[in-house]
């Protein structure tokens, strides 16, 4: 697999994007739980007057953070992906699209809230050049709300897949490639956290976790969910529990500037 940078890989899997993840169990599972974990999140910590959605895809959660955020900058370096999101929600004002790594933004002065949904922080070139520049801009109070992808997850992965030189290496710079060879021959570097790790990059930053939740602590599963309905309630129901967190396939958070 071609290695490639991870917005040029969803750049080149933009228009398969949303049907993929319509049809795929899995991939509703995980969209279900983050609907789940975002609302909850949107009706205890907002409103907001301004935000920032990084790396919003093809605009699939914009339509339910425009109601707590009175402004939103919709930031995504895919041009595809962006176009989608365009026509997406073309009827819905309030927000301004800009097509730009997080890296190359400006974030503006006294935002108060950054989305970083679908593992943004683990897709980003330097960790903690993005958090010291978010961290310089957002106002004391302000959330971030996001998830990344789990260590111990990956590890666990890894070891059951018997590849001796991921898991060294994963171990070494905590990240992996990954990739869905369903959609496109190319792979991109994924860092990978678990809650520890989260939680001191946070505070290093000035920030404190305020939230922590898994997603999929109950996988890996296969491309048939029986009793989807059943999976997707006890997923529910156990997604804060804190000895399922790490294991879990994505870890959610809320921080909270301090």
């Amino acid at each position: 697999m071609e290695t490639a940078k991870a917005w040029e890989y969803y750049d080149e899997i933009a228009e398969m994007y949303d049907e993929y993840y319509a049809l795929d169990m899995r991939a509703r599972l995980y969209e279900s739980l983050m609907a789940f974990l975002l609302t909850e999140s949107l009706q205890k910590f907002g409103p907001w007057k301004l935000g920032i959605e990084v790396g919003g895809g093809t605009g699939k959660w914009t339509k339910a953070i425009i109601e707590k955020v009175e402004k939103l900058i919709f930031v995504e370096p895919s041009s595809r992906m962006l176009s989608i999101a365009k026509s997406r929600n073309r009827d819905i004002d309030g927000i301004e699209y800009v097509e730009a790594t997080l890296e190359n933004f400006q974030v503006p002065q006294d935002v108060e809230v950054v989305f970083l949904i679908g593992d943004i922080l683990s897709y980003v070139d330097d960790v903690k050049v993005t958090m010291e520049k978010i961290s310089a801009r957002i106002r004391r109070g302000g959330h971030i709300i996001g998830s990344v992808d789990s260590y111990y997850h990956a590890l666990r992965e890894i070891v059951r897949a018997g590849d001796g030189s991921a898991r060294r290496y994963l171990e070494r710079y905590r990240s992996m490639r990954v990739g869905n060879d369903e959609l496109s021959d190319v792979s991109f570097v994924t860092r990978c956290f678990d809650t520890r790790e989260l939680s001191m990059l946070f505070k290093t930053h000035g920030f404190e976790i305020i939230d922590l939740a898994g997603i999929m602590v109950f996988g890996p599963y296969d491309e048939r969910i029986v009793n989807f309905d059943e999976v997707l309630k006890a997923e529910k129901e156990y997604a804060r529990n804190p000895d399922l967190i790490n294991i879990a396939e994505h870890i959610f958070f809320v921080a909270v500037r301090r």
